[in-house]
């Protein structure tokens, strides 16, 4: 049985259960098909933490909780619950993301105008990063960073290199996304004819490029280290204007580092300070693929400080437990004001 049929049934027998804490979202999709983000910051955390004993599940209307996390939330019924719940004096947390919050020009986008009236009523506020921090912290005084945790599917298995055979080069996520390839384009054509190295996306549909050879996959979250490991480095280039590409998390290379995957990007901020290789231009580019890909034990040596970097500071473990304690910590407080 897949583990979303045994999420669905397992919180069905939770109806008549008390529970303190509750995750309100708005993408009610199988866990196998929810965004990313509401997997990571939802789901995975939730059953973390319900193995570890809380009273805490998926936001029931009937029910009454101590605390509520609205998490990857937009809509006008998300801002009425929030308001509503606020003034009976239940612990609001927002868990949003947002890179044009500070943006005034955007006063009347629906979505910034619900992020900021949850946030207005929250008790504290969940940021995914360091940016998404200073761009929260300017319109809440608690505001604090729960980075996406990767899950410990991610570290059964390993990526092991093979001596002598074509390297792989690897982009995981949304084809819209996927267009930023283009930008090391001139990159991938010269290492394709020097070396013979495939280029691999794993999107939600197929991309459309014509400027060099590539193979595609559709991704398959069922399946989706398995076919991460059909990759040796995983590629994230950026342009790096605006804030809406400073505000990205470590998770979208986090996966396949975490495989063992080593992976070259762009100086997204929080990617800095990390085992990633960080890429200015597209010489550095070059330079960068090109020795992860003659240098086979570099690469794997890059691989094994790249899944135990995402162990050490990403796992579900360590992103739970920080859960676990500051919620503790709220449920505590509230008993003791009672």
């Amino acid at each position: 049985m897949k583990r979303i049929d045994k999420f669905i049934i397992h919180d069905l027998l939770k109806v008549f259960k008390k529970c303190e804490i509750a995750f309100y979202i708005e993408d009610r999709r199988t866990y196998d098909s929810v965004l990313p983000s509401v997997r990571m910051r939802c789901h995975d955390i939730l059953t973390y933490l319900e193995q570890e004993g809380m009273a805490i599940e998926l936001y029931k209307p009937y029910k009454k909780y101590k605390v509520v996390i609205f998490t990857k939330v937009r809509e006008d019924k998300a801002v009425r619950l929030a308001q509503k719940l606020h003034k009976q004096g239940t612990i609001v947390i927002s868990d949003n993301y947002c890179e044009y919050l500070t943006d005034e020009t955007r006063k009347d986008d629906w979505e910034r105008r619900n992020i900021l009236s949850i946030l207005k009523v929250s008790d504290y506020a969940f940021v995914y990063s360091k940016t998404q921090y200073e761009l929260f912290s300017q319109y809440h005084d608690k505001v604090m960073v729960m980075e996406e945790c990767v899950h410990e599917d991610y570290f059964i298995k390993h990526k092991v290199s093979q001596e002598n055979s074509k390297v792989t080069l690897l982009y995981s996520g949304f084809s819209h996304n996927a267009l930023y390839v283009k930008l090391i384009a001139d990159v991938i054509v010269r290492l394709q004819a020097e070396f013979g190295c495939k280029m691999l996306f794993l999107c939600e549909k197929a991309p459309a490029f014509t400027e060099f050879d590539y193979e595609y996959e559709k991704y398959d979250q069922n399946s989706i280290t398995e076919q991460l490991l059909k990759g040796d480095i995983m590629i994230a280039p950026r342009t790096m204007v605006g804030i809406e590409q400073m505000a990205h998390t470590l998770s979208k290379v986090a996966g396949p580092m975490a495989l063992g995957i080593p992976a070259v990007a762009s100086p997204v901020p929080s990617y800095l300070d990390t085992p990633v290789v960080i890429c200015h231009d597209n010489e550095e580019w070059y330079q960068a693929l090109r020795k992860l890909i003659v240098d086979e034990q570099y690469r794997q040596e890059l691989g094994e400080q790249s899944r135990e970097y995402i162990r050490a500071n990403y796992s579900r473990k360590v992103i739970g437990e920080r859960y676990k304690e500051f919620l503790n910590g709220l449920i505590e407080e509230n008993r003791n004001a009672v």
